[in-house]
């Protein structure tokens, strides 16, 4: 088990016993530092406990006293303390306080066909479980949901690995309901590091983090305008709303009102809570493209185009919203490789040393 996996709870229950404060090992005798154990007890209630060993430091997900529920990501898996290689030491036990190890017993898995559920020595086995949509992993998070695939175990991280904070700003951002998931890796580019997301970048420069709306984007190393007037699908006409960026209200009033001239997109923008946080205001008019194809409209963070005949994008007559961020992809403007999903775990040679015999 990799380090940095996700630990979920087998049962229901209370976390009784916590450790999580080692950061070291004793793989060449796994007899000699039981102080060195990160671990995790969660007390079932019917006398019996379970305990997750050898947990990454400062893995844990939980408190002392939580209450869990089966399926809750409880902690991250590490190879500290009595242990010979990356794994997570899972057993059942007697409930005995003050014990993390106690006398363990024999236990089923509803998955695990045959024998009661009980796992057989030297069996393999592979869960049946539903595979979690996104969750905490070393520093930072792992989503799923934008691998453009559907499939378990590949998707995008978001972490502050490398002292580089992008889950942190991420996070203090509004996170997923304010910049949309990840549709990148962290790459570097001239310097920078960056993050896309369905809404916004993140940008890095080694002091600070920026968060940069996809129209804004700087002239280099991405240039907004160039992609999009290349985008056959999206207008870019200039148009000036400086006289009313004096009090907020005009300045919004004067940005919505463009939606006047397309009452469809303006009964989507509507459509949602709080539009101005989904959408972004509008920054330009509605306005046909140079094709004729259909009629678009620009916003902060997302674009609204109705097609004026059948294509490989829409029917005739419908309309379309698109993140900008989706938009990038289309574009291409860095190394396709920097939108290929990620492994959920990067390749890591998992042999366990086994010591010999006493």
């Amino acid at each position: 088990m990799p380090q940095g996996s996700p630990i979920m709870a087998a049962r229901d229950g209370v976390v009784s016993m916590l450790k999580q404060d080692s950061y070291q090992s004793c793989p060449q005798n796994i007899y000699a530092c039981p102080e060195w154990n990160n671990y995790i007890v969660i007390d079932h209630g019917d006398g019996s406990s379970a305990s997750y060993l050898h947990g990454f430091q400062n893995g844990a997900r939980v408190r002392l006293g939580q209450q869990v529920r089966q399926g809750d990501v409880i902690g991250i898996s590490g190879t500290t303390g009595q242990s010979g290689g990356p794994h997570l030491h899972f057993q059942v036990q007697t409930t005995t306080p003050g014990v993390y190890v106690a006398q363990s017993f024999p236990v089923g898995f509803a998955d695990v066909a045959g024998n009661g559920g009980v796992p057989v020595r030297r069996g393999t086995y592979r869960s049946a479980n539903a595979a979690a949509a996104d969750f905490d992993i070393r520093a930072g998070h792992f989503f799923t949901q934008s691998n453009g695939s559907g499939r378990p175990g590949i998707g995008f991280s978001v972490s502050d690995e490398s002292g580089v904070p992008l889950w942190s700003a991420f996070s203090q951002a509004g996170g997923v309901p304010a910049l949309g998931y990840p549709l990148s890796r962290r790459f570097s580019f001239q310097g920078g590091v960056y993050q896309l997301f369905q809404r916004a970048v993140l940008a890095w420069d080694g002091t600070r983090i920026q968060t940069i709306s996809m129209p804004e984007l700087p002239a280099f190393p991405l240039d907004g305008a160039t992609w999009l007037a290349s985008q056959t699908i999206l207008p870019t006409l200039d148009s000036d709303f400086s006289a009313s960026d004096q009090v907020w209200a005009q300045y919004a009033a004067a940005h919505l009102a463009t939606l006047d001239l397309e009452p469809r997109m303006k009964s989507t923008y509507f459509s949602v809570p709080d539009p101005i946080t989904r959408f972004g205001l509008p920054t330009d008019l509605p306005t046909e493209n140079p094709t004729g194809t259909s009629i678009g409209l620009k916003l902060a963070y997302a674009s609204f185009q109705i097609a004026n005949r059948d294509s490989a994008f829409a029917k005739a007559g419908e309309l379309i919203v698109s993140n900008n961020g989706d938009l990038v992809l289309d574009a291409e403007p860095f190394s396709r490789r920097a939108f290929d999903p990620e492994r959920l775990f990067a390749d890591e040679d998992i042999t366990m040393i086994v010591p010999p015999p006493s």
